[in-house]
């Protein structure tokens, strides 16, 4: 009970905080680099229903990964361009996504590695100024952590091949977030090895 109020109050820690630093630069990033590119594809999204191209969009080549855009176009869809709101939304991504570590954590450590795994994450700078932004690092990171905790729970559990497949439809979310997961590929290979030889399996 005690783990629980603690991973609790990391968990709600981690959320105001970055909240709060949302309202304090929450207007920077929005319209240049990579944010501005996410923000203007999004745009054409929802005023146009298409991507960026080079013949109807000559000054915007799109170049990105196309996830992020389209979680920025769903939420544009209620309220278009209102960047608190994203920001706030990856601020709650990114605080499932301690617990999701958590949980991963506490396969292979004690709780008190979990929990401490969780303050971390919830706490490290620069994922409280990733949530701050209009950057693709929150939603890659709960996609990519849920890739990841359905195949320790596959591993862990008595063999669930609906876990086996959760796990890849994230993975391949994830790459779609962030084609740099694709490294997750032989990784997740490797494991699925060690897993056959453990439980005999395939």
């Amino acid at each position: 009970m005690k783990d629980k109020r603690f991973l609790l109050i990391i968990l709600i820690a981690g959320l105001l905080v970055k909240i709060i630093c949302i309202f304090y630069i929450y207007n920077i990033g929005n319209t240049f680099g990579d944010s501005g590119d996410y923000d203007k594809t999004a745009m054409i999204l929802l005023n146009e229903h298409r991507y960026p191209n080079e013949e109807l969009s000559p000054n915007m080549r799109f170049i990105r990964p196309p996830l992020y855009p389209i979680f920025l176009y769903a939420v544009y869809l209620f309220s278009p361009q209102n960047y608190i709101l994203v920001k706030i939304l990856q601020s709650i991504l990114m605080a499932i996504s301690a617990f999701v570590l958590f949980s991963i954590a506490k396969q292979f450590f004690s709780k008190a590695v979990a929990l401490i795994a969780a303050a971390v994450f919830s706490l490290h700078p620069y994922f409280i100024v990733a949530s701050a932004n209009l950057q693709n690092e929150p939603v890659f990171i709960f996609f990519s952590m849920f890739a990841v905790y359905f195949l320790v729970k596959f591993q862990s559990q008595r063999i669930r091949w609906g876990l086996l497949f959760l796990s890849g439809i994230f993975t391949g979310i994830g790459m779609l977030t962030k084609p740099s997961f694709i490294i997750f590929l032989p990784v997740a290979i490797v494991w699925l090895w060690v897993i056959k030889k453990e439980k005999n399996i395939f």
